[in-house]
């Protein structure tokens, strides 16, 4: 390429001393005719002339290199431009210099062959140029962004510029400098490329170089991908990337419990992909907007189960179970309570559908046991009835309860006496000083009323409840308290006893007028002692009989007095044998021949006084009562006193 060879330092062409031999290292000529016409484009050829000038002869001094030496040797008006001195070069032996000589340059001059070709991607519809210039340093300058090439123009605009420095062994460098251009098709070719992205979907990625500051292409349901990438500030690097048609991911899963068998599917849709209505078998399906072009549908259904079951065995009724999972269509209705259905429930799980778990019982439906109660052994029962349902009871239930479970069954509890047992015990009691029965029992409500009976103490029909009640009976096995005979002291006064009368007269004067009577009665005086009594308490069945009256000392006292016409007494109450005697208390007239005679005749009370006598330190009853006690029992007390 011509830019490489104005690079190198021309070679040295051994010219003739004093004499300066040009070169013309570029396909342009200088036309020596036209110098004083004007100048073309063929005027502006380039030239070096190198001149070999001897150091030893004559006064030799070195040249400045800042172009304000020029040639104006041998022919120097031959050239049509102004040569400059660049350089100056010994030779090695000291002896020769060489000078070098260059005329200046133009931009325009260079361009109609100051080019090599390259091609964007390798596609000839695209060429690159690049042009090296070789110009004064001074004259330098930077073409503005967007200018085209000033030879092939279109598409071909500045894509790099920039100024370098010649090497150091270029006779050209103290004054000239390379200027590197290089303009590129823009835009560029666009290179196709394929690849199987993350999803592994099939990509075609259009790469293309375009102008800086383009915008990518528009964003669609099938583009994967649209992007301009600045390389610089002329052109960037514009990427495409598109498919024909999405994949679809599937994701599979194995899990626990219903319609745990899943299919997830990945799908890239546009956004107004509706996501897919829900069904037994979809369970979830949604559309996720990824970009304004495309959205990610992901859709999960199942294969199953759609039924599971399992068993469970507990204790008490209904205690061995299965319970059935389903899934149904929503708004789906639980199934119905019954003897064996003990549970039905509709779970939602979406808009289409629900989960539905039903337990049913195999039984048992009734459980029999025994318990020890108050009145013996009960048997138990637990079971299963329909809702509703009464108990059957007597006056053997002890406990009967229906409890509802749901609105189809009740659970049933009841507990009976198969015989129930009469139960007894024993008290003692002070006053049978024997053990007294006691008895317990449960007898229909109906039961008539226990009849007496001689022991019978204490009864009573409690009622329990309207079939029932509980009789308590307290009896004395026919047996009465024992006869009790207890001793005390005790105050006892006896009556005035009168035996008789032991009566004298005496007459004091001779005429009779004068008699005095003397009346000395044999007594026994009333007496009030200590004394013991004798206590006897017994009990009978019924009114006991009652002793005789007069078998009780009870005396009925008199008074013993007389009031007669002389003479009179008064002994007061007593008890007295009979008294009878006539006794002269005077004479009529004091005629002792006419005596006044008065008969005394005192009865004997009902116990006279000889008889109460013989009484006397014996025992005697002197009191008895009798009353009615409990439980047609009747007291009898009988007191005796020892009389004193």
């Amino acid at each position: 390429m011509a830019t490489s060879k104005q690079t190198k330092q021309p070679p040295f062409p051994h010219p003739p001393l004093e004499i300066g031999v040009a070169q013309y290292p570029t396909p342009l000529v200088p036309n020596y005719n036209d110098k004083k016409g004007g100048w073309s484009i063929n005027d502006e050829g380039h030239i070096i002339l190198v001149e070999k000038v001897s150091i030893e002869k004559g006064n030799f001094t070195p040249l400045p290199l800042d172009g304000s030496v020029t040639y104006s040797g041998r022919d120097a008006n031959k050239w049509p431009s102004t040569l400059y001195l660049v350089a100056e070069k010994p030779t090695a032996d000291g002896e020769h210099c060489y000078r070098y000589w260059a005329n200046d340059r133009t931009l325009s001059s260079q361009n109609l062959w100051n080019y090599g070709l390259d091609y964007s991607s390798n596609n000839p519809s695209y060429p690159i140029t690049s042009r090296t210039y070789i110009v004064p340093r001074s004259q330098y300058a930077t073409i503005s962004l967007g200018s085209t090439d000033p030879v092939f123009g279109g598409t071909q605009i500045i894509s790099q510029q920039k100024m370098v420095e010649l090497p150091e062994d270029n006779p050209l460098a103290s004054r000239y400098v390379a200027v590197q251009r290089v303009y590129e098709t823009i835009p560029g070719p666009v290179i196709t490329g394929k690849k199987l992205d993350s999803r592994g979907d099939l990509e075609t990625i259009n790469v293309q170089t375009v102008a800086a500051g383009t915008s990518p292409d528009a964003d669609g349901l099938l583009v994967t991908e649209t992007k301009v990438d600045p390389v610089d500030s002329v052109k960037s690097t514009k990427t495409t990337a598109s498919v024909s048609s999405y994949a679809t991911l599937t994701t599979k899963a194995n899990k626990a419990g219903l319609l745990g068998n899943t299919s997830t599917t990945d799908d890239i849709v546009s956004p107004s992909t509706n996501p897919d209505a829900l069904s037994t078998t979809v369970l979830e399906s949604t559309v996720e907007q990824v970009t304004t072009t495309k959205a990610k549908k992901r859709t999960t259904t199942s294969t199953g189960p759609s039924s599971l079951s399992g068993a469970t065995k507990k204790d008490g009724l209904l205690g061995i179970t299965s319970e059935v999972q389903s899934i149904v269509a929503a708004g789906a209705s639980p199934d119905s309570l019954s003897a064996t259905v003990i549970s039905s429930q509709v779970t939602p799980i979406d808009s289409a559908k629900s989960k539905k778990t039903t337990i049913t019982a195999s039984g048992p439906t009734e459980l029999d046991g025994a318990t020890l109660q108050e009145f013996g052994i009960a048997s138990t029962k637990e079971k299963i009835v329909t809702y509703g349902n009464t108990p059957t009871v007597d006056y053997k239930t002890i406990k009967a309860e229906v409890s509802p479970i749901d609105d189809a069954k009740s659970k049933l509890s009841q507990v009976d006496y198969s015989n129930p047992t009469k139960i007894s015990g024993y008290q003692y009691d002070e006053f049978f000083e024997t053990n007294l029965n006691i008895s317990r029992e449960i007898i229909d409500s109906s039961t008539s009323a226990l009849s007496h009976y001689n022991g019978l103490l204490s009864y009573k029909d409690e009622p329990v409840n309207p079939y029932q009640k509980q009789r308590i009976i307290v009896d004395s096995n026919g047996n009465l308290p024992p006869t009790r005979t207890e001793y005390r002291t005790a105050s006892y006064s006896s009556p005035q006893l009168v035996f008789s009368l032991d009566i004298a007269y005496t007459l004091f004067s001779t005429d009779g007028s004068d008699v005095r009577v003397r009346i000395t009665p044999v007594t026994r005086s009333a007496q009030s002692r200590i004394t013991i009594q004798e206590v006897t308490t017994s009990y009978s069945f019924g009114t006991p009989s009652a002793p005789n009256p007069s078998n009780i000392l009870s005396p009925e006292l008199k008074r013993v007095a007389y009031t007669g016409w002389n003479m009179n007494f008064d002994l007061g109450d007593a008890l007295c044998n009979t008294i009878t005697s006539t006794v002269v208390s005077g004479f009529i007239g004091g005629n002792l021949s006419q005596p006044i005679r008065e008969n005394i005749n005192i009865p004997s009370t009902t116990i006279s006084a000889t008889e109460y006598s013989s009484y006397i330190n014996t025992w005697k009853i002197t009191s008895y009562e009798q009353q009615y006690w409990k439980a047609g029992i009747w007291v009898a007390r009988t007191v005796k006193t020892y009389i004193v």
